[in-house]
């Protein structure tokens, strides 16, 4: 009778594990039809959840309540188990958070500051519904304030204009004029405060008005006009602008004198200035004393007719009388040339003009032997008008040297000392000195075994 009650007992048990597996696999079919959702969120909620994470059961057919979870520790980390039916339940971990009020703060220069929202009392993440955002720190807002009588001797701190904080180092105050005073209108002067600090440049302008010079008066005297000069009163001017009251006094005109006559002007009687020139002599047609001839001038003598006045004039030299032209022949590179001329038929004398030699013209220079290390090369260079030629020298190259470290001999190896070689082709310079290998040095004798 025993054996039947467990046997019935076993087939029960058996019945209800088939039971809850169909159930699981139709619990798991229908969310995964009406879009399943992952484990992560399924388990993080901000109030009772609506049904359970782990077997999907409805929160109405379980009521579940604050009362059937288990805070782990101080989180928001939560257990629970529910009743599926007599005998089976069902166990499981959700996170739960505490959703709090959190008030709107506004920020500083310094601080940051945050919006109305809510986060968890417990952990403190944001209600995604309602978050806290934060409002970044505002910064400082300096400006300049200026201290002192005036512009050019103040001094100048930066402060912030939201709150107590002030820079440490007093601004640099540089002044610019961009408006010179004149006598009668104001000027303008610049003055900018400027402080770097921290990478930040700081600057704050401010204009002067400058007052109107007034004139720089100078006085002048006064002048009489004379008969072709203007005159003038006594008058002020600024040695700054153009302001005068010179007023001028006209010329007086010139009084006439005597009559001109042959050498003499007519004059002014008050001044002595020349108002008719002197009308000049009336001169004879001349007495020839000297003839001219090719080169030198002769004399000739004339009398006025009004006065008796005499003067002596040259008679202008004849000029040469030219025969033919002869040929001139051109200058070569060493030898002197001459224009063509002409010969007087008078006096013999001649045009004829040397034209110096011209000198060798000589073209580029070609290498005509290269320059070595050591040795030094030539160029050459040819006349263009003749056969001559002029050669310099190259200056050698000397030698392109490479560094070449030391070895040091080994007893069956040769070394050498630290030594140079050139690297230009052809060239064979060395400075290497071979040291002879050392040679073996015997140790003890041999022995049996050794």
């Amino acid at each position: 009778m025993k054996a039947k009650i467990r046997s019935k007992h076993i087939l029960l048990l058996f019945v209800g594990i088939i039971i809850l597996l169909l159930g699981g696999i139709f619990l798991a079919a229908q969310q995964e039809k009406e879009g399943s959702i992952t484990a992560e969120a399924a388990s993080v909620y901000w109030e009772i959840p609506d049904f359970c994470p782990e077997c999907g059961a409805e929160n109405s057919d379980i009521n579940m309540t604050r009362t059937d979870f288990t805070r782990v520790g101080d989180g928001c980390t939560f257990t629970y188990e529910h009743k599926i039916r007599s005998g089976i339940y069902c166990t499981g971990t959700v996170t739960i958070h505490t959703g709090v009020s959190v008030a709107a703060k506004n920020p500083t220069c310094t601080s940051s500051g945050n919006t109305a929202g809510a986060k968890c009392g417990i952990c403190g993440i944001p209600d995604p519904k309602n978050p806290v955002r934060t409002i970044a720190a505002l910064g400082h807002n300096y400006v300049a304030e200026w201290s002192g009588s005036d512009y050019q001797s103040a001094t100048v701190r930066f402060k912030c204009s939201r709150c107590s904080s002030k820079l440490p180092d007093e601004a640099t105050i540089t002044e610019r004029t961009v408006k010179e005073a004149t006598c009668t209108e104001q000027g303008q002067r610049i003055y900018t405060a400027t402080l770097e600090y921290r990478g930040e440049t700081y600057i704050d302008v401010k204009n002067e008005s400058l007052p109107a010079l007034g004139h720089d008066i100078e006085n002048h005297a006064g002048k009489e006009p004379t008969c072709t000069a203007v005159g003038w009163n006594a008058y002020e001017t600024c040695s700054r602008c153009d302001y005068t009251t010179y007023q001028e006094i006209a010329a007086t005109g010139h009084t006439p004198g005597a009559a001109a006559t042959c050498t003499t002007p007519q004059t002014c009687t008050e001044c002595g200035t020349t108002l008719t020139e002197a009308t000049g002599h009336t001169w004879d047609s001349g007495e020839v004393i000297s003839k001219a001839g090719c080169i030198y001038d002769g004399k000739i003598k004339y009398t006025c007719t009004e006065c008796g006045e005499t003067k002596t004039e040259d008679i202008p030299a004849l000029g040469h009388g030219w025969g033919e032209t002869k040929p001139g022949q051109a200058p070569t590179c060493t030898s002197a040339g001459y224009t063509s001329y002409k010969t007087c038929i008078r006096c013999g004398y001649t045009t004829r003009e040397t034209i110096p030699a011209l000198g060798h013209s000589y073209g580029s220079y070609t290498q005509t032997k290269a320059p070595t290390c050591t040795e030094d090369g030539t160029e050459t260079a040819k006349c263009i008008r003749c056969t001559s030629q002029k050669t310099r020298n190259i200056d050698a190259l000397g030698h392109d040297l490479e560094y070449h470290a030391g070895k040091e001999p080994t007893c069956t190896s040769v070394g050498w000392n630290a030594y140079e070689t050139c690297n230009r082709a052809g060239c064979a310079y060395t400075t290497y000195r071979e040291i002879a290998a050392t040679g073996h040095t015997p140790g003890a004798a041999a022995t049996c075994t050794t």
